[in-house]
């Protein structure tokens, strides 16, 4: 990249606008930038920086700072850049955040920070962060790597040049952004420890392990490697790893005959146990013969006491269908004829009480039939008054003062009224008198047919 024109607009101490005409400084492209202190050579270089990447040359200064002191309100601050990269021109225009003045009234507003890039065939690129990627994308480094290679700062340099070498490495990690590579070295060497570490450890473990080998007394090596084992030289592994590979070989050699051996004794002994199988299968039979004979004997035996046992129950339920009717009726002709005497007995009772009646009613019955003669007289002095009385009313002719017949008449009349009463009265209580004596032949008759049947019923049983 080859700077040809730099405008700067109230820029740094710059308070108007400066051109630095590059092109006209000759074509070797060697020139010396002089001037007083405060006269705007860093500026120069902060300018460029800014245009192509946004940011000053050095590491103190930043974007918000460049708007001059000496700039009046509405001077813009801007830089503006044209340059050759691969004979190609371009022209970059940037501007930082700043206050001006508004445009309309009093007071001051922001601008906005913003950048424009200008293609060699007029094409435009425009947004602050946009031109800058596209200028990395074109130089093919961003603003540290510049800054590195092309632009060191004033002074960093004056560092770099009163500095011991301790320093000024120091400085020329930090000019050309070699911390990195220290970075890098420094890990390198720690990773270089730890993998030393380890291959320490692991030298350690094979010490242990190689250490735990016994070989056999009898292999040509074994004082050599006891010889190892004792000095413990990891320089010398590699002829005990030649040792070790050549008694593994005569291991595995043993280990085959011995596999074979184990194998020969392995078919042996499945031969015997299938044979000892066998003979445990047989004696398992065996014994199992003995146990069904003697369960084949229980059985039996069991068999014969179901066969005694079908026999009771046999008699057992003859006895019940047959026996037992039998037993029952016998049970419950006792319990009848306890029952019959025990009615006999209350019979008894019953026939003296009813003969004592019995004799009270013949003795009324006597008497009634006394009183019916007594009827039966009055009866026949009623019909004779009665004729008397048909005499003494065709007795016309009899002289009698008709005051006596009279007299006569009704005492007749009386009388016989009388007689019809008493009479009444007679019948009355013989009627009653007949139906009680009915009533009584009837129970008599009922007791002694009752007393008769169970005489004969005990007579049977």
């Amino acid at each position: 990249m080859k700077p040809v024109r730099l405008i700067m607009s109230g820029f740094g101490p710059f308070g108007g606008e400066v051109t630095v005409p590059f092109e006209k400084f000759g074509g070797n492209g060697l020139f010396l930038v002089s001037g007083d202190t405060g006269a705007g050579k860093t500026t120069i270089f902060d300018a460029i920086s800014f245009a192509l990447f946004g940011n000053a040359s050095g590491e103190n200064r930043t974007a918000d700072c460049f708007r001059s002191d000496y700039a009046k309100p509405d001077q813009k601050t801007f830089v503006d850049l044209t340059f050759i990269h691969k004979n190609k021109t371009y022209q970059v225009i940037r501007n930082p955040l700043y206050k001006r003045a508004k445009k309309v009234g009093n007071g001051t507003t922001d601008e906005k920070a913003d950048a424009t890039l200008i293609m060699p065939d007029q094409s435009v690129i425009t947004g602050y962060t946009t031109v800058t990627k596209r200028m990395e994308e074109l130089l093919g480094v961003d603003w540290k790597q510049f800054k590195q290679i092309a632009m060191i700062a004033q002074g960093e340099f004056m560092e770099l040049l009163t500095a011991d070498s301790v320093s000024r490495a120091a400085i020329f990690r930090k000019v050309f952004g070699t911390g990195i590579y220290d970075d890098m070295q420094r890990k390198l060497r720690n990773m270089a420890n730890s993998l030393k570490s380890e291959c320490d450890d692991v030298d350690k473990s094979i010490l242990q392990y190689v250490g735990g080998i016994i070989p056999d007394e009898e292999n040509e090596n074994y004082d050599m490697i006891v010889s190892w084992k004792m000095e413990k030289d990891i320089n010398k592994l590699d002829v005990m790893i030649e040792l070790l590979k050549e008694i593994l070989i005569a291991d595995k050699k043993r280990f085959k005959q011995a596999k074979e051996e184990s194998d020969r004794v392995t078919k042996a002994i499945a031969e015997k146990s299938a044979e000892f199988a066998m003979a445990d299968r047989d004696n398992k039979m065996i014994a199992q013969l003995e146990e069904a004979k003697k369960a084949y004997e229980m059985l039996a035996k069991r068999a014969q006491e179901i066969k005694e046992d079908q026999d009771r129950l046999t008699l057992g339920k003859k006895a019940l269908y047959q026996v037992k009717p039998v037993k029952d009726m016998q049970e419950r002709a006792l319990r009848e004829v306890s029952a019959l005497k025990e009615a006999v007995k209350n019979g008894t009772l019953e026939k003296e009480t009813l003969e004592e009646q019995y004799a009270k009613k013949k003795s009324e019955a006597a008497e009634v039939l006394k009183k019916k003669e007594e009827l039966g007289k009055i009866t026949l002095e009623l019909s004779r008054l009665k004729e008397e009385m048909k005499k003494f009313v065709l007795m016309e002719g009899y002289q009698k003062s008709q005051s006596e017949l009279l007299l006569k008449q009704q005492e007749a009349k009386e009388k016989i009224e009388k007689l019809s009463l008493e009479k009444e009265r007679i019948a009355s209580q013989l009627e009653k008198e007949k139906e009680r004596e009915a009533s009584f032949s009837g129970l008599e008759k009922e007791m002694f047919d009752c007393i008769r049947g169970s005489r004969k019923d005990i007579s049977k049983t």
